[in-house]
């Protein structure tokens, strides 16, 4: 089996009729065949939500004797996203998105700044990162215990080096990022390295920020597809 989770860079697309084709839909074409994909990816996730979904997923998932997991793959989202900036537009967002789970996650939500979300140019107080660096950590720490093999990568930046120096980060960082993480450069993610490869105009959606299929093909074959045969044989 792989499990899958992230925000909607990593969201499956079948029967939704998305802009764009996603990494994930990639490997359920490739795979699906071979074992089970489990999916558990939603747009506007946090880390937050990806921490608590993945492990409630795995623990209680009814794993057979052929169910065990081959490979985690998770996309690490936003440290903070301003869905709105006050509680109660907060609790009328995520009724209308109908995204419940998001309710106990309310730090990573309610920010100042309604529609802000976190990249490689808007950054929030220090705090946050603190925080995103721990639940990625809790994340690693559950994996290894799992004895369950992962890839961890950002799906767009979120980390400057100028947060390195505050040591607390700086240590965080140390213990996050390891070998089971794809990174483009020092913290880029997959629309940095769209970008780089492609250029912006061909890599990010018009009006948006998410990565075009072209991106999404591209990252699949050339960054998933060879962790994949490391651990899947078939």
């Amino acid at each position: 089996m792989i499990f899958i989770n992230g925000c909607s860079f990593s969201e499956t697309q079948y029967n939704k009729n998305g802009i764009w084709k996603p990494w994930s839909d990639y490997l359920i074409d490739d795979y699906s065949m071979h074992g089970e994909i489990y999916n558990q990816a939603v747009s506007s996730n946090g880390q937050g939500k990806i921490l608590d979904t993945t492990i409630e997923a795995i623990e209680t998932y009814p794993f057979g004797e052929h169910s065990k997991i081959d490979l985690a793959i998770i996309q690490f989202s936003a440290v903070a996203r301003g869905y709105a900036n006050n509680f109660d537009k907060f609790v009328e967002k995520i009724t209308q998105n109908t995204n419940y789970q998001s309710l106990i996650h309310e730090e990573e939500y309610n920010l100042g700044d309604e529609d802000k979300v976190t990249d490689l140019l808007t950054h929030v107080d220090w705090l946050y990162y603190i925080s995103t660096l721990c639940k990625i950590i809790c994340l690693k720490n559950y994996f290894e215990n799992k004895k369950i093999p992962y890839l961890f990568f950002w799906g767009w930046q979120q980390i400057v080096p100028e947060m390195e120096s505050d040591s607390t980060i700086k240590t965080l960082l140390e213990n996050a990022y390891d070998g089971n993480w794809w990174r483009f450069g020092e913290h880029g993610g997959m629309s940095e390295w769209g970008i780089e490869r492609f250029g912006k105009d061909n890599a990010i959606l018009p009006e948006d920020f998410h990565p075009t299929t072209m991106v999404h093909e591209a990252f699949y074959n050339d960054i998933i597809k060879p962790y994949l045969k490391k651990h899947i044989k078939i």
